[in-house]
């Protein structure tokens, strides 16, 4: 009966997970905030926080300090987007599911690995029959490209997105914890988002395969793994030189319909950024995205690095002096969390990555290797949306996972009893 009361929480949860999947399509209308996960998953979350609020009270006071720090220097832009920050408790909500998840299960690391790899295969099937159907899901497009699939996310990039994140996990699993059975389903997914033109998550996924290499036989000894941060120098001097040689050499990545040099995709806009020169026409995307983030850093510069608030970057590129043509928003959440809330995401960032650097020179074991590849990736894959990676729940469930593995749940002996959510 024990068993039976967990396994109807953890499913229970797992659903609700899954509802957030489909965000786009489980709604009642076209636009708003009447979706299916956003109206169930209060009820649960509320009564997680009632029954557990001890141990959540880190948790809860981090969520709120971030919206009440972003309502404050939105103040001071003199404007709110308060859409934005109902998204920021969605994503806590979202949180508190996973980490709930890993409080009341014994094999967190393998078990929810488990249902994230079942939900990839019966997406990778889907994909496959949409290229075939070709039929839309309920309030969502499809490209008139047959090829293109985006199921019931919003659009192919959506998609492409938490795709690029689980090949992460599969290339370390399969080449650093030496697991040897996800290599068809890694490479099915690279296919996917090539056919998707997902540039910045291919070259994210790319990115990720060249990390996996410096740590790929760290897995063959019992006791703890040196060496992770040599390895770590070893790996990010081979991909600058890498990058370096194919920029030097005019390198040109094929797309669909179009060719484009690597110097022009990733170097140049780099330098860019770096030098706060934003181009003097826009007009293509990848040249819209490089200005939108050097406007935001320079709204940065004139809050004092303090923020302009959650959510302002596309306010900011509505105003004449920084509208641009094909795009509406930063396409990047690495720089516009920094634009938007200047010193405390400078601070998390800074926090995160100390914590995950220490991790790897501590024991290079495939967890804290995958936590160490999984973030320096994201930024490149999380850069292919735009805000729509707000409510790109998928992503973030796999993001919240990786972040939670390892972290051993503290079970208490109430964990059985018939209170659901205990």
């Amino acid at each position: 009966m024990k068993v039976s009361i967990r396994k109807l929480k953890t499913g229970f949860l797992y659903t609700i997970l899954i509802m957030s999947f489909a965000n786009a399509s489980l709604r009642l209308n076209a636009s708003g905030f009447s979706t299916l996960y956003r109206l169930v998953s209060p009820i649960p979350v509320i009564m997680i926080i009632m029954s557990d609020r001890n141990r959540l009270k880190k948790t809860l006071f981090v969520f709120l300090s971030w919206i009440v720090y972003s309502l404050i220097v939105s103040v001071f832009y003199h404007n709110i987007s308060i859409n934005y920050h109902v998204n920021l408790i969605y994503l806590m909500v979202l949180y508190i599911i996973v980490d709930k998840i890993r409080f009341i299960n014994n094999d967190f690391d393998t078990s929810f690995f488990s249902f994230l790899d079942t939900v990839t295969n019966i997406l990778l099937v889907l994909a496959f029959l949409q290229m075939i159907v070709h039929e839309a899901y309920p309030y969502v497009r499809i490209s008139p490209k047959r090829t293109i699939v985006n199921l019931f996310f919003t659009n192919e990039n959506e998609f492409a997105e938490p795709l690029s994140c689980i090949a992460i996990i599969y290339m370390v699993r399969q080449f650093v914890k030496k697991e040897r059975k996800y290599l068809i389903r890694t490479l099915v997914i690279f296919i996917i988002v090539y056919l998707n033109d997902a540039k910045f998550c291919l070259l994210g996924l790319l990115f990720g395969a060249l990390l996996t290499t410096a740590y790929m036989d760290t897995s063959r000894k019992k006791n703890k793994h040196r060496g992770g941060n040599r390895r770590l120098i070893i790996g990010v001097i081979v991909t600058l030189i890498i990058i370096l040689v194919l920029s030097m050499g005019n390198f040109t990545l094929k797309f669909q319909g179009y060719n484009i040099s690597f110097n022009d995709l990733i170097t140049k806009n780099v330098a860019k950024i770096i030098n706060g020169e934003a181009y003097s026409s826009g007009g293509g995307s990848i040249i819209d995205r490089t200005n939108a983030i050097i406007y935001g850093l320079g709204e940065l510069k004139n809050t004092y690095l303090f923020g302009i608030g959650f959510g302002n970057s596309v306010y900011m590129l509505s105003m004449p002096q920084y509208t641009l043509l094909s795009a509406q928003s930063m396409h990047n959440i690495f720089f516009q969390l920094i634009c938007e809330f200047g010193y405390v995401a400078m601070i998390g960032y800074f926090l995160l990555g100390k914590k995950v650097i220490q991790g790897i020179r501590e024991d290079a074991n495939w967890m804290n290797v995958l936590k160490l590849i999984y973030f320096l990736s994201f930024i490149l894959i999380s850069s292919q949306s735009s805000v729509g990676i707000l409510s790109n729940y998928m992503t973030w469930t796999i993001t919240f996972y990786i972040a939670l593995l390892g972290n051993k749940g503290v079970q208490s002996k109430r964990l059985y009893d018939l209170r659901v959510f205990t």
